[in-house]
């Protein structure tokens, strides 16, 4: 028991890691990328990354999440887990050259810098033919990605401040992005052998894992629909200058929801390897109360900080995004809440075809606030259709499955850090009145994490102490530990 609390704990830290690492190198670079090229240029390699991030979606079909719970299933047979491995990647690979050949036909399309940047963008495309990183999620192994990203990333970084000197080298940045993620996927088959051994499969075996893969693509192309979607439809129905700041705003409430995201995948994994077995009330009801202490951190941190954030960060001409990544930051609080639901409710419980009707529902409303709000708002009015999509999907799924987790315990459990939140945010409303610095910044962002930080574990102090031993260092435990390792030193001294 204690090993596989051990093992969980260690995976939360390399999945975060794993997750932060996609848009932590791209953030830091962000800064210097956006004085560099301009919010123009940034529109346009947001439009076309989206273009092609969707027809990306289509090749994987549902493969991240079946993927994971399959490779779990079976993770502690070799040869159980080679023969799954080969099965689920031909099916992978026939996707993939598919939907490739695909968008070669789109780039055929357009003209210009468009037809460039689309082309340089085949190389993420591509990255569905060749990502297995779904099977070392599966079998709980986040040290291999993490480190192999880290690397990759890093890379790319020191590329971008090397080669990217001014708007005139969009290419390069494109060029570098997707070739960084292409190489990155690459290095994943270097550890493979370790695993498993590649078996020879019958067309049958493929074919079978194809039916449950569609049931998981729905949801999948439906959360690409309003999550890439909006910015394709933006730079269609307004501007690539609007597009350029819902992209900059977005960038920075990604962070969040991508943390949240490898609590959900760590989560997954766990809860489809042990067969549902300890998928319990409780168990939902502590995961609840974690994220959704770290979302309204999260939240209402960047709704107080943004005003100073936004100039301090992204420099001049971008204060158009102060108001949209503010509104954003809602987003990430639903996306918490979901993501609970869905990684130990719906999806360990083969609960696949409400899944799917739950996204496509968002995706729908998504897709039609975008139509009638885009063309009179801009940016905004993809935002606005962003924060009502999020809210109803976790509505619709914790609907469904009220009766799988306690419900009323997880609402009051999880209030108090949203009102904690707003009360600190209103707090901080003082640094409107502040001229913008980095000095400035970081004490308004210690101030609100220290605000903030002391009501949380008051409360956790109070109502649920269990958990609050969960995130601090247990120094009872340490010490034991200390001295049992000293008393089996003093044994082995008297024996010699």
């Amino acid at each position: 028991m204690k090993n596989a609390i051990s093992t969980l704990k260690r995976n939360l830290i390399y999945s975060a890691a794993y997750q932060i690492f996609n848009i932590l190198i791209p953030l830091i670079t962000a800064p210097y990328v956006a004085r560099v090229l301009g919010v123009n240029n940034i529109g346009l390699y947001s439009v076309s990354f989206s273009i092609a991030h969707i027809f990306q979606s289509v090749a994987y079909l549902g493969l991240n999440n079946y993927g994971t719970r399959a490779i779990a299933r079976t993770r502690h047979s070799r040869e159980e887990t080679s023969r799954r491995f080969c099965e689920i990647f031909c099916m992978q690979a026939l996707s993939g050259v598919l939907t490739l050949g695909a968008y070669f036909l789109y780039c055929t399309r357009m003209e210009g810098v468009e037809r460039a940047l689309a082309l340089i963008s085949s190389l993420y495309v591509a990255v569905a033919c060749i990502d297995i990183s779904w099977f070392y999620f599966g079998l709980e192994n986040f040290r291999v990605t993490v480190i192999r990203n880290m690397l990759i990333r890093l890379l790319s970084a020191a590329a971008v401040f090397l080669f990217v000197k001014t708007d005139a080298d969009l290419l390069i940045y494109m060029a570098i992005v997707m070739g960084g993620t292409f190489l990155g996927q690459i290095t994943l088959w270097f550890y493979l052998g370790q695993y498993v051994s590649l078996v020879r499969v019958s067309p049958r075996n493929v074919v079978r894992h194809i039916k449950p893969n569609l049931i998981l693509f729905i949801p999948v192309i439906s959360i690409n629909v309003y999550k890439y979607m909006d910015k394709v439809m933006i730079g269609a129905l307004s501007d690539t200058f609007q597009a350029g700041l819902y992209e900059s705003a977005e960038k920075i409430t990604r962070v969040p929801s991508s943390v949240l995201t490898a609590f959900g995948m760590v989560m997954l994994s766990r809860a489809s390897g042990r067969d549902g077995e300890h998928n319990g009330r409780k168990s939902v009801t502590v995961s609840m109360i974690l994220i959704m202490f770290a979302a309204s951190l999260m939240c209402f941190g960047i709704m107080a900080c943004a005003d100073m954030f936004v100039p301090v960060y992204y420099g001049a001409g971008y204060e158009g995004c102060i108001i949209p990544m503010q509104c954003l930051s809602l987003t990430v609080l639903s996306i918490a809440w979901a993501s609970v639901i869905r990684t130990q409710c719906l999806i360990p419980n083969g609960h696949d075809r409400f899944f799917a009707v739950s996204i496509t529902a968002g995706a729908v409303t998504n897709f039609l606030l975008n139509w009638f709000l885009i063309r009179k708002m801009g940016a905004m009015g993809a935002v606005i259709a962003t924060v009502v999509t999020e809210t109803l999907i976790a509505i619709l799924q914790t609907v469904y499955c009220r009766t799988e987790f306690d419900l009323p315990e997880c609402l009051r459990s999880s209030a108090p850090f949203v009102c904690f939140g707003a009360m600190t945010c209103a707090a901080a409303g003082i640094s409107k009145r502040m001229e913008a610095d980095p000095v400035r910044l970081i004490l308004l962002v210690a101030a609100f994490s220290g605000m903030y930080g002391i009501l949380s574990f008051a409360y956790l102090y109070q109502r649920h102490r269990p958990i609050l031993r969960m995130i601090l260092p247990d120094r009872k435990a340490r010490r034991k530990r200390h001295e049992k390792s000293s008393d089996c030193g003093n044994q082995s001294g008297d024996k010699d």
